[in-house]
């Protein structure tokens, strides 16, 4: 399991990384919001770890907690509070967070509420489809190659979609058109719209993988190509 973690203290940093060792876990470490939020741009994380009160960092753990959750990011998430604000914990459940844990706190409760909100999101996970190293999430409408994610724009996601569920079968202008461009059902032409479309999308996808997984049927539609 590989678990992000946004701490600014030494002496907890270490007694996390030691905690997550023991247990078989990887730990990726950052000192400030800006820095996690990279780093869940670049790869992908089992489950996050917030501490609510960083000290020299411009975005607070709730800071991250609320742009996690307005772009729906799927990771669950756990927040870190101090004892003594325990006002702070039922603001970061409002907001959004999985579950808290209040400092100072044993090792073994860490790691059996890390495993509960996996088990909670293991339900979720039924939205999830796959084909090869492409990973598809419904609910959260996000897609991930291997653990790198695909920052997809316009109506990148839908097409991508129905080329998964395709599972490598002709996906048909016509079938885009009714499904992803439904709304604009009145338009004179479907080819335009497609084709920047699929443009936008192969474009999004190569940025991540380096070559193209989306191949054309000349005069049918398209189809996912990964070997």
């Amino acid at each position: 399991m590989h678990i992000a973690i946004l701490e600014d203290e030494s002496y907890w940093i270490d007694r996390i990384r030691r905690t997550l060792d023991a247990a078989g876990w990887q730990g990726s470490f950052f000192r400030t919001g800006e820095d996690l939020l990279a780093g869940l741009g670049r790869a992908a994380f089992d489950a996050v770890i917030l501490d609510m009160h960083i000290a020299n960092s411009p975005m607070t753990g709730a800071d991250v907690l609320s742009q996690l959750r307005r772009q729906k990011s799927p990771e669950p998430i756990l927040m870190l509070t101090q004892f003594a604000r325990q006002h702070s914990a039922a603001a970061a459940l409002d907001e959004g967070a999985d579950d808290y844990l209040a400092k100072p706190f044993d090792g073994d409760e860490l790691c059996a509420r890390i495993r509960a909100i996996r088990r909670r999101m293991a339900v979720a996970d039924a939205d999830m489809v796959h084909a090869g190293p492409l990973h598809l999430s419904r609910q959260f409408r996000c897609a991930h190659w291997f653990d790198r994610r695909i920052n997809l724009r316009g109506q990148g996601f839908d097409i991508l979609l129905m080329l998964v569920e395709a599972d490598g079968d002709i996906v048909t202008q016509d079938a885009l058109w009714q499904r992803v461009w439904a709304k604009w059902r009145n338009l004179d032409t479907q080819a335009q719209p497609i084709q920047a479309g699929v443009s936008r999308l192969r474009k999004d996808i190569r940025e991540v993988t380096g070559f193209e997984v989306v191949a054309t049927v000349p005069g049918v539609g398209y189809r996912l190509a990964l070997g």
